[in-house]
């Protein structure tokens, strides 16, 4: 009997210890899942944040502002003529869709003519344009100067100005619907007033250095260098005709002097008859007063 209990005695202590063992590892697989998925998920997570952070690196970076340059362009050119220069140079101008905004033709001396012509052409043609010129028939450059400025750091300092000026706007609107007495109003007004103005003048600005970077200017001036000869009359080349014209011309007078002079005699006649025959007596006296001493 003894025998069976202390059979059972140690029977019961193997199956506690085993329980226990079992209840570890069980216990220990857990802790190792948890750990695993939480590892798993730091993991996920790091992964993620580098995806956001390459994404930033790569397509998150500001594009980069474009460029805002406004050119001019002075030219002075030398014509043989002017009209089918003029002519030339306004095909040119529709070639490359500018638009002329000014001219001025005027006439110098011997009879050639100058001109000044102010044009605006698109910006990616503004270089073809001058090369153009160079290349027209009886066209010369004599002389090109060609500026450029750049406004990009002026035209991003007035959209960063402008986004400023907007959201003091929309909140002196929000203060306006707020404000409960007249004079909270009446400061309000004045102040949205002053920054509605601020905005327009930043606005003109802006659109100015738009116009102005998409359309180029070039002032061209324009002499005629032509040697004019002066029509000569084919009837000065005639050399008969102007000989008998000038002898007819050479009788006319003659026979006019002539006629005038027997009008006075004839004309004249009941004096100088008087004074002819006295003055024929005086000097037949006094002819024959020296014969006789």
């Amino acid at each position: 009997m003894k025998r069976v209990n202390h059979l059972l005695t140690w029977f019961a202590v193997f199956f506690l210890a085993f329980a226990l063992a079992a209840c570890s590892h069980s216990k220990e697989e857990s802790n190792s899942g948890d750990s695993s998925m939480k590892s798993s998920k730091s993991d996920s997570a790091m992964d993620k944040s580098k995806e956001n952070i390459s994404t930033v690196e790569d397509g998150g970076k500001p594009a980069e502002t474009q460029r805002k340059m406004i050119y001019q362009a002075q030219v002075d050119l030398e014509v043989k003529d002017f009209k089918d220069s003029q002519t030339l140079i306004e095909k040119e101008i529709q070639n490359v869709k500018g638009q002329m905004i000014n001219q001025e033709v005027f006439n110098t001396e011997g009879n050639n003519q100058e001109g000044t012509f102010t044009l605006r052409v698109p910006q990616p043609s503004f270089q073809e344009f001058l090369r153009r010129l160079q290349s027209l028939k009886g066209v010369q450059v004599t002389s090109q100067n060609i500026q450029g400025n750049d406004v990009t750091e002026e035209y991003v300092d007035l959209s960063s100005r402008l986004k400023a000026k907007q959201a003091v706007e929309a909140r002196l609107y929000a203060f306006m619907k707020e404000a409960k007495k007249t004079e909270e109003l009446l400061q309000i007004s004045r102040d949205l007033g002053t920054v509605q103005e601020e905005i327009e003048n930043i606005k003109g600005r802006m659109q100015f250095l738009d116009k102005n970077s998409q359309m180029s200017t070039v002032t061209l001036h324009i002499r005629e260098d032509k040697v004019i000869i002066p029509d000569i009359d084919s009837k000065e080349l005639n050399t008969w005709e102007r000989s008998k014209q000038s002898f007819v011309h050479t009788l006319q007078g003659l026979i006019s002097v002539i006629s005038g002079l027997l009008v006075f005699l004839i004309g004249g006649s009941p004096v100088l008859v008087p004074v002819v025959l006295i003055a024929a007596g005086v000097w037949y006296w006094y002819k024959k007063k020296r014969r006789n001493e």
